[in-house]
């Protein structure tokens, strides 16, 4: 009797505990693989970005990106952009003004395709919006807070 509940338990665990593996990427995780650079022609200037990924195995890896820049009135902003499993190494570049992130998605006896998620720079904001759908749905779904480790 007590294996059925030993086992509700341990799957109520594991579906709470799970997102949050996805969500919030821990860059500070020892075999964590993080990238950085800076992208020049983006609109709030010179843009810093970072990129981490976690092996999750069968070459999927926990991977997150994240932008860093100065305001005008010098104060550091950091927006995370991208937070899922993928497989690969993300590639971040400009094109005419519009950040782009690519990613790849490989599945058993399909094959693997690469995405590309376009951002635009959005004045209001002051922050980089998803400029097609797929983009807007993967922002949507960063739920962490940056924490930059310098």
């Amino acid at each position: 009797m007590l294996g059925p509940v030993l086992g509700t338990a341990a799957a109520l665990l594991a579906l709470a505990a799970g997102p949050a593996r996805a969500d919030c990427f821990d860059w500070t995780a020892p075999a964590a693989v993080i990238r950085e650079g800076t992208l020049q022609g983006l609109p709030p200037g010179p843009v810093a970005w970072r990129t981490g990924t976690s092996s999750m195995g069968f070459g999927h890896a926990a991977t997150a990106v994240a932008l860093r820049w100065t305001q005008p009135d010098r104060s550091t902003v950091e927006q995370v952009i991208f937070t899922e499993i993928q497989d690969g190494t993300p590639r971040l570049l400009v094109d005419a003004g519009r950040l782009q992130l690519r990613v790849a998605y490989c599945e058993p006896r399909r094959g693997c395709r690469s995405v590309s998620l376009p951002y635009r720079w959005d004045p209001a904001a002051g922050r980089f919006a998803g400029a097609n759908r797929a983009a807007r749905e993967t922002l949507a779904a960063v739920s962490c807070t940056p924490t930059h480790q310098d």
